[in-house]
């Protein structure tokens, strides 16, 4: 029950925010049943707070049972109160029994962060509590603060003009702000940016893949709370939107880096539950901040954090017989494919897209493809085969397909693009049972790309002798994998690889370990990677893959791009996959004619 008790309890299903409140009665509650899945509580009694939030887990469910109310009027505006606890998130992230405090219920907006510009928030020096540090060492007030200006050179967010936002954006988050400037404003309002194990308990982590649908991770920024990504205690847009600094610096970091998190519009998923980092005085057009207000403050709470450290594969690469041992393990026998169309969608004015079929090289099932064929290029098509990241494991429909805006320029560009429904994602998910069962859906991976190469064959509109493989994050990870297995691509393109173990609970084994089969890759291939990615660092991960990959000389290439695991330049990006794609795969066909 609630402290008082005697308030109503109102839950509906987390997906559906625009449904009707169903009552479950007043507190104390006792046997009432209700679904194992993650709801939205709404507890009301008058005179106090009304609470709303989605909390899921065991200590999540714990805490609103035993839900302190507090009167009206007593909570902080636009903040709620997260119950305190013992926070268990990974290795690097210190275990700590919290106490209760204040979190922001939503990102800082652009009007609040103007009251602060126009307040004269730039010129308080008290506001601005941490020395300033970049590559170069301390810097003075003058040289910091210059740096903090908008397009036009006034104090202000780098997304900025003239000191102000653009207008009918008061209520988007403000974006383009560095870590000082974030700290700044905290400190001008009484409180302070949020450390980071402060941060993940309020995200209440459990909730992660139903709070995807409901977040920002589209092309731009939108109102804060206007999509229903609601929080564990009732936070909005803690996924996406933009990204939220954090307290704590990264140990042993060059330049200081400081934590970033939940994602932001344009990044993948995924990054919601990554750690993840950046110079503290970068400031990016989706970097922004809420802030904490905290009764008591730990002292270890507020300690440099290390870097996550995947577990980087420092193996040699296995002699050809053990190799052709592993190679086999990938084969699979040509059978009849029975494809079949089913759907077809002309709505767009860039492509045609398709839906088609075909038998699967395993268990009787069928293997679903996208092809998006451009409208103005005559056929026989160059063809561009998808293998996207980690977040399509966790979405359920390709209605909204993962990181559309890595690989639509594709069909756009005069090639078509083709997305297999691997096994396991979307329309076709199926949980991991195992390390064993995640070795088998890595060969069924192999086995759907295979097929769908094989179905690429039939059509008289595409190329077969013009393929390439186009991989990111997971699918980039598995790239030299697949594009060894199968001789068929003239050309690949793997956006943000490198050697890593990316699930060392599973230790996966020598079969799935990239090392073994990238110096038997000699498709020439592309590799893209950002500058500052914290997930596959650049001397640790990247450099080791591309010094192995077999492709000879010019054949290979590694474009290092501004940016983290997402490169932030997506139109330098274009420009490095297209001009790979026009110089392996040659120059798009004419265009047909209107």
């Amino acid at each position: 029950g609630t402290e008082p008790a005697g308030a109503q309890v109102f839950v509906k299903g987390y997906s559906a925010p625009d449904t009707p409140w169903e009552l479950l009665g007043e507190t104390p509650l006792e046997q009432v049943s209700i679904p194992y899945a993650l709801m939205r509580w709404r507890i009301v009694k008058e005179g106090f707070e009304t609470f709303e939030g989605a909390p899921f887990g065991l200590q999540s469910l714990r805490a609103l049972a035993a839900l302190k109310l507090e009167p009206l009027g007593s909570r902080p505006p636009r903040m709620v109160r997260v119950p305190g606890g013992r926070t268990v998130h990974r290795p690097s992230i210190p275990t700590v029994q919290l106490g209760d405090y204040w979190l922001d219920r939503f990102e800082v907006t652009n009007r609040e962060y103007q009251t602060f510009v126009r307040a004269g928030g730039y010129q308080t020096r008290e506001y601005w509590t941490e020395p300033f540090v970049d590559e170069t060492g301390e810097l003075s007030w003058d040289e910091a603060t210059a740096r903090f200006r908008d397009a036009t050179g006034r104090p202000g967010p780098a997304t900025w003009e003239l000191g102000t936002y653009p207008e009918g954006h008061d209520e988007y988050p403000v974006g383009g702000i560095s870590w000082y400037e974030a700290a700044a404003y905290c400190e001008s309002v009484g409180k302070r940016l949020p450390t980071v194990v402060h941060w993940f308990k309020a995200l209440g982590r459990e909730q992660f893949s139903d709070m995807l649908h409901l977040s920002n991770f589209g092309d731009g920024p939108v109102s804060v709370g206007s999509l229903g990504g609601l929080g564990a205690y009732g936070t909005y847009d803690m996924a996406g939107n933009v990204k939220e600094w954090a307290w704590n610096a990264t140990e042993g970091a060059t330049e200081g880096g400081r934590y970033i998190l939940g994602g932001a519009w344009g990044e993948p998923t995924y990054m919601v539950q990554n750690l993840d980092a950046r110079r503290p005085f970068d400031r990016a057009a989706a970097y922004g901040v809420r802030c904490a207000r905290y009764e008591e403050l730990l002292p270890e709470t507020l300690a440099d954090i290390p870097l996550p450290s995947p577990e980087f594969v420092r193996l040699e690469p296995v002699g050809d017989e053990v190799f052709e041992v592993y190679r086999r393990m990938y084969a699979y026998d040509r059978s009849e494919l029975n494809a079949a169309v089913e759907a077809v969608d002309d709505q767009s004015p860039h492509w045609r897209k398709e839906l088609v079929s075909f038998d699967a090289a395993y268990g009787g099932e069928r293997v679903t493809a996208l092809l998006f064929l451009p409208s103005d290029v005559a056929p026989p098509y160059q063809a561009v085969i998808w293998f996207p990241a980690f977040d399509a494991l966790s979405l359920r429909s390709s209605e909204r397909l993962a990181s559309e805006f890595l690989f639509d320029f594709i069909p756009r560009s005069g090639r078509a693009l083709v997305y297999p429904i691997y096994k396991g994602m979307y329309e076709r998910y199926a949980p991991f049972r195992g390390p064993n069962d995640f070795r088998d859906r890595v060969f069924q991976w192999s086995k759907d790309l295979g097929r769908t190469v094989d179905y690429l064959e039939t059509r008289a509109d595409i190329d077969p002798r013009k393929l390439a493989y186009y991989g990111f994050s997971l699918g980039a990870w598995f790239g030299p994998i697949f594009q060894t297995i199968d001789s068929r691509f003239a050309a690949s393109v793997l956006l943000s690889a490198g050697i890593c173990l990316f699930n060392t609970k599973q230790q996966v084994g020598p079969e799935l370990n990239a090392v073994n089969f990238a110096p038997q890759s000699t498709v020439p291939t592309l590799m893209i990677n950002g500058r500052d990615d914290f997930i596959l660092s650049m001397n640790e991960s990247q450099l080791p893959l591309f010094d192995l990959l077999g492709a000879p000389g010019d054949n290979k290439r590694h474009a290092v791009v501004e940016g983290g695991h997402i490169p932030s330049d997506r139109h330098e990006m274009i420009r490095e996959i297209l001009d790979w794609l026009d110089r392996f795969l040659g120059p798009v066909g004419p265009r047909a004619p209107g």
